[in-house]
């Protein structure tokens, strides 16, 4: 039975990895290096229904012919993100990919200058032992934050 459940989820993998690759990418963007986020949205029984069912993403500038696909393929739950549910196979055909790929970086002094949905936020940092932290919000998840906050 543990076999079974194991090619479940590898031919789960290989229909997402056959739906990422199918992501068209214009030739003159392929060996393009730049940062990049995928979001794997489910729609839902209405178009308005849409759940995000796995999320992925690097400032570290990826090559978008590889980079992206691979990236989509950890979204999908490759790596075993705590936060998602691996996506079944029952789902794939559901789903639509969000690609993101944050283009233009400026430090913003004021508070006031920042204006969520339009701009992101990247954080970086080093705790009192030493270790590196980085994290970050793409604009529109900056947009439910600027939108639910006082």
């Amino acid at each position: 039975e543990e076999e079974d459940e194991t090619e479940g989820e590898e031919r789960e993998m290989e229909r997402l990895s056959y739906k990422a690759s199918r992501i068209p990418i214009p030739s003159e963007y392929r060996s393009l290096k730049c940062p990049v986020f995928i979001t794997w949205e489910k729609v839902g029984s209405t178009p308005s229904d849409v759940f995000i069912r796995g999320k992925k993403g690097s400032m570290k500038p990826v090559e978008l012919s590889n980079g992206l696909v691979d990236m989509a393929l950890k979204a999908a739950g490759e790596d075993n993100d705590l936060m998602y549910l691996p996506i079944r196979e029952n789902e794939v055909r559901r789903l639509r990919v969000v690609i993101e790929i944050p283009d233009h970086f400026e430090s913003l002094f004021n508070l006031g200058d920042w204006k969520g949905g339009l701009h992101g936020i990247g954080i970086r940092f080093i705790d009192s032992i030493g270790t590196k932290y980085s994290g970050s919000l793409m604009p529109l998840e900056t947009l439910t934050l600027s939108t639910s906050t006082p």
